[in-house]
């Protein structure tokens, strides 16, 4: 936990999500909403709310992303690429484009584009 979030937490923000790595900004945002939508429903957690807003995306129950025209399903460690990004420290390289026959919520199913939201603080 570090910069920001530490920040908001010691300011006394009970709770925070953020995102560990780069995560592209349309993927965040569908997530963020479809999280605040359900945690103004009665009675859910803000851990339920997360958890359902990226099950719901990985389901492409949520608007449809536009995946970069790369090749999908490599997810590769490198310290040399320029199209990598870094995620705790290590460089990573991720391919990302749909498979033949494959939609594009399928490819957007991979944690690259969800798991890295995370909730911090108080869950309840």
């Amino acid at each position: 936990m570090v910069g920001l979030t530490r920040a908001f937490l010691r300011a006394g923000v009970p709770t925070v999500v953020a995102s560990i790595w780069k995560i592209q900004d349309k993927t965040s945002a569908q997530i963020m909403i479809r999280f605040h939508q359900l945690l103004a429903q009665p009675g859910t957690s803000k851990l339920e709310a997360l958890a359902g807003a990226q099950r719901e995306f990985i389901a492409g129950k949520l608007a449809r992303l536009e995946l970069p025209d790369v090749e999908h399903d490599q997810l590769a460690m490198s310290s040399k690429e320029p199209d990598s990004d870094t995620v705790r420290g290590r460089q990573i390289r991720v391919k990302q484009r749909s498979r033949p026959g494959e939609s594009v919520s399928e490819a957007a199913s991979h944690p690259y584009y969800w798991a890295g939201l995370e909730l911090i603080g108080d869950w309840n």
